[in-house]
């Protein structure tokens, strides 16, 4: 009997084509010289795809100049800096230790946040990942802010235990492109999950938006002004999202635009709706959903004063999209992409 062969194919919707040349160059780039000369390696087996990757998460500086990845050397996890136009070597490390990284982003040209996670057993000693299966022991993590040379590292909420611990696998809310000197992130702060401006030089931060003990998560309209609040909902069964309400008087209020159900990991399914990035006007957002009568979620500009779907930005028949390719300045539409597996 033969063995079934997988395949993986990987789908990119783009209206730029600018965009494919920049992302091949990228990649090139990182391979090195002998590789841009010989072209294009040859497809991956089976069971070399099936292998844990030893780069991953690559993200651009907001320049595009420069790109840092987690890459695992020696059964350990490092944060390495490279130079789009450089030669292939990193240009800074920063090694993890026994530790996991959860993801890294840039929060400016020169500086990244990582969230990471350690485990330690019973009596307060770290536990290797690979050892997980033999000792029980609890997992923490945290967030560090560090320079694109590898210096200047600083950790993030420090001294609150609980602020430093919960949700700290959670991206940022917002970069503020218009403020390379602050982020937004959620955190606990006395039971609820509030919204914090970060600035990420000091590591110093104040309360931007007070949740409640239902809120999970905040959404800005990219420009550092929160339109969004999503909450747990009353049966546990889901979440509500509400939408901002400006008062004449100056207080806020939210009105509840949307009650999502939270869908079986066993199906693999997207959730029937859920918010991406802000679009290209101060009522719009870009959002994956799947509309009443639809087989799979699609990709959608959403109006969310009229709570309509303006625009169908795309579908596919199979498989639910979830990604937006947007341009961060004019929130302009680029695209998105997608994985579609295939035996």
């Amino acid at each position: 009997m033969q063995r079934a062969k997988a395949r993986v194919s990987v789908g990119l919707h783009i209206s730029r084509l600018w965009l494919i040349g920049l992302a091949l160059g990228i990649w090139v780039s990182a391979l090195g010289p002998s590789s841009a000369q010989t072209g294009l390696p040859k497809p991956l087996s089976i069971d070399e795809m099936m292998q844990k990757p030893v780069f991953r998460m690559a993200r651009l500086s907001p320049s595009g100049r420069y790109f840092v990845a987690i890459v695992e050397r020696d059964l350990k996890e490092h944060i390495m800096f490279f130079d789009v136009a450089g030669d292939g070597q990193p240009i800074a490390s920063v090694g993890m230790g026994d530790s996991i990284v959860n993801w890294v982003n840039w929060v400016n040209e020169d500086r990244v946040l990582l969230s990471f996670a350690s485990y330690r057993d019973k009596f307060g000693n770290m536990v290797n990942y690979d050892d997980l299966d033999e000792v029980r022991a609890a997992r923490t993590n945290r967030l560090l802010l560090v320079n694109r040379d590898g210096s200047n590292p600083h950790r993030l909420f420090s001294g609150d235990r609980q602020m430093e611990r919960y949700r700290s696998t959670w991206g940022i809310a917002d970069r503020l492109h218009n403020d390379p000197d602050h982020i937004l992130i959620p955190a606990l702060n006395q039971g609820d999950v509030d919204l914090f401006k970060v600035n990420v030089n000091t590591g110093a931060y104040e309360v931007l938006m007070e949740g409640s003990y239902d809120t999970v998560d905040w959404k800005t309209d990219g420009n550092g002004r929160v339109i969004f609040r999503y909450d747990n909902a009353d049966t546990g069964s889901g979440y509500d999202v509400y939408a901002r309400d400006d008062q004449p008087d100056g207080k806020i209020k939210w009105r509840r635009i949307k009650k999502i159900r939270f869908k079986s990991e066993r199906n693999n399914e997207a959730d029937d709706f859920a918010l991406i990035a802000a679009g290209p006007t101060s009522s719009t957002y870009y959002v994956s959903a799947r509309p009443e009568g639809a087989d799979t979620a699609a990709i959608y500009l959403y109006d969310f004063n009229t709570d309509e779907y303006v625009e169908t930005l795309f579908r596919h028949d199979k498989i639910d999209i979830t990604s937006v390719i947007y341009e961060p300045t004019s929130r302009e539409y680029l695209g998105t992409f997608f994985v579609e597996d295939k035996l």
